[in-house]
């Protein structure tokens, strides 16, 4: 199982079994077996996820997967940097043999040094002018010659469009969707005052032995609980794969959704299509939200406050706004791209239930995660960005509705494709959607 792994099926008994933890998940990377009776284990802060930054004239967008040593008193590597995407880690349990550090940096200054990085940005680069280059760049702007000027205020705009600044305001959007926090411990053992890596015997400094007695614990206090996969009104199994974090149940049509150790009920409903056959049902969170200055109460105030070029019709004001975004982790451009379309269309559900032969793709992107991306791709949407991005970045949403929704896409030879909005998804893009 890989930390992104939320249901466990026993090859032998055909038992499975939602996995869960209280507040965070814990793994560790075993030690080489040569090097297991004298290894110790040292933890890691891990954060995976996207990271948006929508800005007036440009937006940005990239994966991230960080890392940082929770033990501030040791000269170890302070990053694993892509070690662990080559390894396999295994979840702590409680009965997990081995001597795990205790961490001495909190998961909240962890947090605070991720969301709070500092971005590049014009004012930064001319107010530090330490190096060579910012020293050369700012002499550059106070030169008398036009041409110097020019050239300084070309090198200004391109590191303004670069860092997503919108006109020198700094206006943006900046959010992490579909984040994954956990902690995951490396070996490391000692011969003498010199430190090893306990996985590949490559020495990493020198440093004074540490009291095991004082700073560590002999086994691991975390670990994960199991809630079982039946449906707590009809007791039917419920469906969906080792990622899915809601299951259906195909008897009562109802989504559960596993939190702090038990289960949720989830709405379900299907929009209409989808009678081919081979349809693929991709699922989306529908979210209602309610603004403090935006006016989001119907879908003629959405056409309205965001200037989308559609003629406004009587049945728009009374047809509710929901924003559509997927419940499913893909790459950042094609996730703006399609919860706009389906904000800007409003498809209409047609039914709440489904029969057992239809193929639906597994719900990856929890309600909260697709919450955090309203403001952007409320700005995505927007043909007047420049005036409504403002609004919306100092604007606090809150959830009025959310149900999930299924949406039917066709299979067209590599591609899966909506014909009520003209859109398409690759079917690649879906695939290597599951690695984020």
């Amino acid at each position: 199982m890989t930390e992104s792994d939320r249901v466990f099926t026993c090859p032998y008994c055909r038992v499975r079994l939602i996995v869960t933890a209280s507040q965070y998940f814990s793994s560790y990377v075993p030690a080489a077996e040569k090097h297991q009776a004298y290894s110790f284990y040292v933890p890691y802060w891990r954060f995976k996820g996207i990271e948006f930054r929508q800005g007036v004239t440009q937006s940005k967008h990239k994966l991230i997967d960080r890392t940082i040593c929770a033990r501030t008193d040791l000269r170890i590597p302070h990053s694993l940097g892509y070690r662990l995407q080559a390894v396999k880690a295994r979840f702590v349990e409680q009965k997990t043999e081995g001597v795990f550090l205790k961490p001495t940096l909190s998961l909240e200054h962890f947090l605070g040094r991720i969301t709070s990085k500092a971005h590049s940005s014009i004012e930064h680069f001319q107010e530090n002018p330490d190096g060579a280059a910012r020293a050369a760049f700012a002499q550059l702007a106070r030169s008398d010659n036009a041409s110097d000027r020019r050239v300084a205020e070309i090198v200004t705009n391109a590191i303004a469009r670069d860092s997503g600044i919108g006109a020198g305001r700094g206006d943006t959007i900046n959010a992490f969707i579909g984040e994954i926090v956990s902690q995951v411990y490396w070996p490391y053992f000692y011969q003498g005052s010199v430190l090893y890596d306990g996985l590949t015997g490559t020495r990493v400094g020198s440093c004074d032995p540490i009291d095991f007695g004082s700073e560590a614990r002999d086994t691991a206090q975390e670990g994960v609980r199991f809630v079982p996969t039946l449906c707590p009104d009809c007791g039917w199994s419920l469906e969906g794969t080792t990622v899915s974090m809601v299951l259906p149940c195909s008897r009562c049509g109802v989504g559960w959704a596993a939190q702090y150790g038990r289960l949720v009920r989830t709405r379900i409903s299907f929009a209409e299509g989808g009678d081919s056959g081979d349809a693929m049902w991709l699922p989306f969170w529908r979210i209602a939200v309610k603004g403090e200055s935006l006016r989001l109460d119907s879908f003629a105030d959405l056409i309205q406050e965001l200037n989308v070029p559609r003629m406004v019709t009587p049945a728009m004001k009374n047809r509710s706004a929901d924003i559509w975004i997927p419940a499913f982790k893909i790459a950042p451009r094609i996730f703006l791209r399609i919860a706009g379309a389906l904000t800007i269309a409003q498809l209409r559900s047609t039914k709440d239930s489904r029969s057992s032969g239809e193929r639906t793709y597994p719900v990856t992107l929890s309600a909260a995660e697709a919450f955090e991306s309203v403001p952007l791709v409320l700005s995505s949407c927007s043909n007047a960005r420049k005036s409504l991005l403002p609004r919306i970045a100092m604007e606090r949403f809150k959830p009025v509705s959310c149900r999930l929704t299924m949406v039917p896409f066709c299979s067209r030879g590599y591609e899966y494709v909506q014909s009520g909005i003209n859109f398409s998804v690759h079917k690649n893009a879906l695939k290597w959607g599951r690695a984020i």
